[in-house]
């Protein structure tokens, strides 16, 4: 229990550093021609915890920050020609964060331990602008969910591609498991989530909601899927929706286990810690809550 009030209240000092008006360490960090100046980090688009746990990786609409979960203490790292952040992925040791988005033309390798940055992976056009990230266990690979429906495999070292398969995929919004082996896909208008195969790239059933809110509103308007996030030991996934709620679900029986609603607006990025136990979702109400 101790750990767990820790993180909450690292994670709320978290949610009022994002917020803060005067953002210190990135007021140069992107500006258009002309500007002298930025306030603010942006809005928060995704957020992933480091495979051990001490930090946790928040990536918004200007840069990415790096922040100790134990002091609460963050970092801006330098986003070199990548602007907007909604993919982030930590080498299975921790020591690489990459970073990629659906208008960023490269995929940015960052050292976790200085900050700097290792190495940038072109895309060849805007169809191949990543989604998600994962790394090989061996660190050796790395694979994109590109806008094209292609998974893509580049080497770490070089940024060679390495290979291209065509996936059937259609969901806006997805996620790979830890072990690469399934990605889960959200839809934002429809509100479908289903898992998906990386070897075949064929699609498994659409998970069911509860049964429940049948004489009221609650149901109505809950379609439409902004941010996944899927737990280390496969068995979960959490998804964030129109109507400002967070939904678990079971991944064997691809049913609804709980739902949770405390966010005033929109959820764009959520965060399973690495032993299942919690779930941070990061909103443009300017908080992160932990669940």
């Amino acid at each position: 229990m101790k750990t767990k009030h820790l993180l909450f209240i690292v994670l709320l000092s978290i949610s009022v550093m994002l917020s803060n008006s005067i953002a210190q360490d990135n007021t140069q960090v992107g500006l258009p021609e002309g500007a002298i100046a930025r306030f603010g980090k942006g809005g928060i688009n995704v957020m992933q915890f480091s495979p051990d746990g001490t930090h946790l990786a928040v990536g918004t609409t200007i840069g990415v920050w790096l922040y100790d979960v134990q002091n609460g203490k963050g970092r801006a790292l330098p986003p070199g020609d990548v602007r907007y952040f909604n993919s982030l992925a930590f080498s299975t040791d921790g020591k690489i964060l990459a970073s990629g988005g659906v208008t960023n033309t490269s995929i940015q390798l960052w050292d976790t331990d200085t900050g700097s940055i290792l190495s940038s992976i072109k895309l060849p056009d805007r169809f191949s602008r990543v989604s998600a990230l994962i790394f090989s266990k061996d660190n050796k690979t790395l694979s994109g969910l590109g806008a094209n429906r292609y998974i893509t495999k580049w080497d770490v070292n070089t940024g060679e591609e390495l290979s291209q398969k065509s996936s059937f995929f259609v969901s806006t919004v997805k996620t790979f498991s830890q072990d690469g082996k399934t990605f889960v896909g959200g839809h934002q208008e429809s509100g479908n989530i289903r898992l998906w195969s990386t070897a075949s790239g064929y699609e498994g059933n659409v998970f069911k909601e509860t049964k429940q809110d049948e004489n009221s509103d609650a149901k109505k308007g809950w379609n439409g899927v902004h941010a996944l996030a899927y737990s280390l030991d496969g068995k979960n996934i959490a998804s964030a929706h129109n109507d400002n709620t967070i939904r678990l679900w079971n991944t064997t029986s691809k049913t609804e286990r709980v739902r949770h609603k405390g966010h005033t607006q929109k959820i764009n990025a959520l965060a399973i810690s690495l032993d299942s136990s919690m779930l941070a979702s990061g909103s443009e109400d300017n908080t992160i809550l932990l669940w």
